[in-house]
């Protein structure tokens, strides 16, 4: 598959680039990406929720009252959960959310999501814009020319670039990431992948190296 390689101003460049057939052209595998979303959504839950059960909750020491000829209900402490400050029947304690899948599994799941992006023509292609310091606006102004401005979009780099991390942590919908660290969930939840020449070339070493499936 090919698609259209713009310069690192947002200009059409007037080639086109492949893009690998085990990653893009793979046959997805739509509970492998349910499976991979659920996973990385539970791995970043704190599980550090408490309460106190009925046992925990100070005070408790005395009858509030007698148990017979007041007319009011027997109570045997103001620990009880139906009480106002009492404990929590069945209260929740930190616990770990954290689900595995395996490898393969996993890379399986990520190359579906890219299948997905390339087949609804979401996939694009910039060489890598230099930034010798940062500029939100210069940046931004890419984005208007490629007509991504309005879009959500996941902007895969080869490695960290600080300058260019820092141009665009402040534009409304955009994520920048280095093309190995791309989550399934982030893939599936952008309109637009807009991935530089060297993230490409990292993640044609990363996934590209298993036999289509």
């Amino acid at each position: 598959m090919k698609v259209d390689l713009y310069t690192a101003e947002g200009t059409s460049a007037g080639k086109k680039v492949d893009l690998p057939a085990g990653i893009f052209e793979v046959t997805p595998n739509d509970h492998l990406i349910y499976q991979a979303v659920v996973s990385e959504m539970a791995n970043q839950r704190a599980g550090s929720h408490s309460a106190k059960s009925r046992s925990q909750v100070s005070g408790g020491g005395a009858k509030p009252w007698r148990q017979k000829g007041t007319g009011r209900a027997r109570a045997g402490t103001n620990r009880s959960p139906i009480w106002s400050g009492g404990g929590v029947t069945f209260p929740p304690k930190p616990h770990k959310y954290k689900k595995k899948m395996n490898k393969k599994a996993k890379r399986l799941a990520r190359r579906s999501a890219f299948a997905y992006k390339a087949t609804e023509k979401q996939v694009y292609v910039i060489s890598q814009p230099a930034f010798d310091e940062p500029k939100t606006g210069r940046l931004a102004g890419i984005l208007n020319e490629m007509g991504l401005a309005d879009q959500k979009v996941l902007f895969l780099t080869g490695e960290f670039e600080k300058n260019l991390y820092l141009s665009g942590r402040n534009i409304p919908q955009f994520v920048i990431k280095t093309a190995v660290n791309a989550s399934t969930y982030e893939i599936v939840d952008c309109d637009a992948l807009l991935l530089t020449d060297k993230g490409l070339e990292a993640l044609t070493a990363l996934l590209a190296e298993e036999p289509v499936s």
